[in-house]
């Protein structure tokens, strides 16, 4: 199959489901291409990207150009593809209204126009939205999948008019939102149900090596790994584990946050607040080695998750298999999806969102009853195995592009 990925960014570290997807495919023979509106940030990349030499199947999509810009680019896709000269003349709008618009989508699409998908994999979903308007005009070719993740079924709504989605929900051929959740949500927005999905993100579990965590550690060893932004709610987890330790002076417990962002300063503030600078470490931005290499020497996984101001949520973070896979008990939140994957008491622990007491109390818990962690861990790396192993995921996506050919 001829596939083509349209995403945000590429490449981008913090997105490896979509590049375990990618590799996953090029791996069962498929040919794959990448298109992304914006190019990934220089510096240190997965090592997967030069190993399967993924700059090399990446395009950047146009940004929108002016009026006389859209133009020239117009007139321009038109000379480079004659032979499809009628399509591209019925996709502009020559009525006046909407003309401009029509010209900068043309633009956006050149590199579309000859390619002859048989899938276009969308991973969230304006760009869903993105394709499916090239898709009425002819523009590109294939049938349409949207990937939902979190923000582009919260926040961008909240930003954008009422059934945003409604001409995506009407010429896509099918919607995979990565939890029943958001399934749920898809529905709720008159996405029809028969068209829905639910294929999850997930892990090379072979990459992972499971261990068992230390019972009898006398320093109990917490982590930490994302994005500092508000819904990663690490201001809980700091706040959570500062009032563990001044409720239990004689614990000793190192707690390390891994990442970068916006709330960096912020953070670093409220730790030498509490006095906890010792305990508490931020150590910003790893690359994948080093985020390794914490997991591997943790205990706890610690995972506060928390709806921002604005509505923005998880979808999975990613970052809980991998602690699963490697055998740490992990404390999260009843946030989003997590809950597929964290079942409390059984494969990891959940507390309520922004309950800094209760994610104290449930600290205190897991320290105190060390006994029950073999049975977690292993239940936890049970249920990552059967149910987010990319392997069996990415040959049920292709099992679902099949499907999807097949319908005709």
């Amino acid at each position: 199959m001829r596939i083509a990925f349209i995403v945000n960014v590429f490449p981008l570290l913090s997105e490896t489901f979509v590049l375990n997807q990618i590799t996953g495919l090029i791996d069962r023979g498929h040919e794959v291409h990448i298109h992304a509106h914006h190019p990934g940030a220089q510096g240190k990349i997965h090592a997967d990207v030069e190993k399967y030499k993924l700059l090399q199947r990446l395009s950047k999509i146009d940004r929108p150009p002016g009026s006389l810009g859209a133009l020239m680019g117009a007139c321009g896709t038109l000379l480079r593809h004659p032979g499809k000269a009628n399509i591209i003349l019925q996709a502009i709008n020559f009525s006046g209204r909407g003309k401009v618009e029509s010209l900068q989508t043309l633009c956006q699409a050149r590199q579309f126009i000859d390619a002859d998908y048989d899938i276009v994999l969308c991973h969230f979903g304006p760009n869903g939205a993105f394709a499916a308007s090239l898709k009425e005009k002819r523009l590109i070719s294939g049938k349409l999948l949207t990937v939902y993740h979190g923000y582009d079924i919260t926040t961008y709504l909240k930003a954008h008019e009422a059934g945003v989605y409604n001409s995506l929900f009407a010429t896509g051929d099918m919607f995979l939102p990565v939890s029943y959740r958001w399934k749920e949500k898809l529905i709720e927005l008159g996405c029809p149900q028969d068209k829905i999905v639910v294929h999850r993100m997930g892990i090379d579990v072979d990459k992972f090596t499971f261990r068992n965590r230390d019972v009898a550690g006398s320093v109990v060893k917490l982590v930490t790994v994302g994005r500092l932004v508000e819904k990663k709610g690490i201001e809980f987890g700091v706040r959570a584990v500062a009032a563990h330790l001044d409720q239990n002076p004689g614990c000793r417990l190192e707690y390390k946050i891994a990442g970068d962002g916006p709330l960096l300063e912020s953070l670093q503030r409220l730790v030498a607040e509490l006095g906890r600078e010792q305990e508490i470490r931020l150590l910003g931005w790893q690359d994948q080695a080093e985020i390794d290499a914490l997991l591997d020497e943790a205990d706890i996984f610690l995972g506060p998750s928390v709806t921002s101001k604005q509505g923005d949520q998880e979808g999975l973070p990613v970052v809980l298999m991998e602690a699963l896979a490697k055998g740490l008990i992990v404390c999260a939140t009843v946030h989003s999806g997590i809950p597929e994957l964290i079942e409390d008491g059984v494969t990891g622990f959940l507390v309520p969102e922004f309950d800094v007491p209760a994610l104290s109390d449930k600290l205190n818990y897991i320290i105190e009853h060390r006994d029950l962690w073999p049975d977690i861990s292993g239940n936890g790396y049970d249920r990552v195995s059967s149910e987010y192993n990319i392997r069996s995921l990415n040959a049920g996506l292709e099992a679902l592009f099949e499907t999807a050919l097949r319908a005709g």
